[in-house]
């Protein structure tokens, strides 16, 4: 396994490379989710309207909670609700941000990224299924709110019963990553572990700690899970690099 924290012109040559990698992940970079679909543009009430938002500013950019069961989302929370918040869904919330709000851009410095913290410490995850016999890949983009936040990427292979808590549970991946809040971290794993055919698997971030405390912090964006998502360098391009040092050195 190959562990990497990719400088902007690496993950440049990186995302030019995967273009074509197919990612197991629903809404993996947070923006396959429209903030603006007028369907969402209501206050929540848990009654009348169960997709409805919980809005932190009136005007873009926007920081908007929602509840995990929207259509399109993706991302499940391991949030829970908390004695006197039944009447809304503030700590059950995936929350998203556009990019500059409160002068945070996204990776791209467009688009939607994700805040783990969203009111309370929780985890944001998808169960994905692998179809693909291969060695597994995953990046990621992390930056810290307040400070220095820390998160932890979990895989857990779920076992023939598909069921995450079951006794046949096998933990693949468990660590943690750190990151200040002045620029954003990007991670990239190669050959993660060995994926089981037909499998499903739960892809996990958990906030672990967070300067501005349990309630905010952990920005998370630029997801990719899967099977060749995050491309070994080939053969043409190591050639390619070589050739460009060597002109390199015969210019100086």
């Amino acid at each position: 396994m190959s562990y990497k924290k990719k400088s902007s012109i690496l993950l440049l040559s990186l995302l030019c490379a995967n273009a074509q990698a197919a990612s197991t992940l629903i809404n993996g970079n947070f923006d396959g989710f429209d903030m603006s679909a007028g369907a969402y543009n209501l206050p929540y009430d848990s009654v009348t309207n169960t997709n409805g938002y919980n809005q932190q500013f009136t005007s873009a950019p926007f920081i908007r909670s929602y509840r995990d069961t929207v259509t399109g989302m993706g991302w499940r929370t391991t949030a829970t609700a908390q004695a006197g918040d039944t009447a809304n869904f503030s700590s059950i919330a995936v929350e998203l941000w556009t990019s500059g709000a409160q002068s945070v851009p996204s990776t791209t410095g467009s688009g939607q990224f994700a805040e783990l913290n969203a009111y309370v410490a929780a985890a944001l995850y998808q169960d994905v299924q692998i179809t693909d016999s291969g060695l597994v890949d995953y990046t990621f983009s992390h930056r810290g709110r307040a400070g220095v936040d820390t998160l932890k990427v979990l895989i857990t292979y779920l076992g023939a019963d598909n069921t995450f808590g079951g006794v046949d549970d096998v933990v693949e991946v468990d660590t943690n990553f750190s990151d200040g809040n002045t620029a954003w971290g990007t991670y990239s794993v190669n050959d993660a572990f060995a994926s089981q055919p037909g499998g499903f698997y739960r892809f996990s971030f958990g906030a672990v700690s967070a300067q501005g405390g349990a309630s905010q912090g952990n920005f998370l964006d630029n997801v990719g899970f899967g099977v060749n998502v995050v491309p070994e360098p080939s053969a043409a391009l190591l050639g390619a690099c070589g050739a460009l040092a060597l002109l390199r050195r015969r210019r100086h």
